[in-house]
């Protein structure tokens, strides 16, 4: 799965943009989502449908935002990247030097592409500046050893 400068809202998020008055009067949001408080429940969200590495069931996450990127949509992604690393979730987290634009898309899709394809480890992409991607692995948890020296 990947996405690249979408907002990855909290449910919090999620209802203080269905409340505001952008989205209810210029967006009509109630069309699309029905009022907030139905919303809420019948919406899926990232943070409490991924909560640890095996709820991502093998896919493969990568996700992002440019420097420039619309609104809140490079904060949200932020947000959702730091609570994954808290999670021990292993995803992809890309910044790019652009904005919310075909163009700045375009020069990042190679690298996308290359990820989400390829076995682990094993997008050989030769860096570039335009971009960076921060990849976050979990390994299996080690179980510590205690001898007991008591007699």
């Amino acid at each position: 799965v990947s996405g690249l400068s979408a907002p990855l809202f909290s449910d919090e998020q999620v209802r203080e943009m269905l409340e505001s008055r952008f989205w209810r009067v210029f967006m009509k949001a109630h069309r699309v989502f029905g009022p907030p408080e139905e919303a809420m429940g019948s919406h899926k969200s990232l943070y409490r449908d991924v909560r640890r590495a095996a709820d991502l069931r093998g896919t493969k996450l990568l996700f992002g935002a440019g420097i420039g990127d619309s609104g809140r949509i490079r904060q949200t992604n932020e947000d959702y990247h730091h609570y994954l690393v808290s999670k021990g979730v292993p995803h992809r987290y890309l910044t790019y030097n652009g904005g919310h634009r075909w163009d700045d898309w375009n020069k990042i899709f190679p690298a996308v592409l290359c990820e989400q394809l390829s076995p682990e480890g094993e997008c050989l992409l030769e860096p570039d500046p335009y971009y960076t991607i921060t990849r976050v692995v979990t390994e299996p948890p080690v179980r510590e050893v205690v001898a007991d020296s008591t007699p």
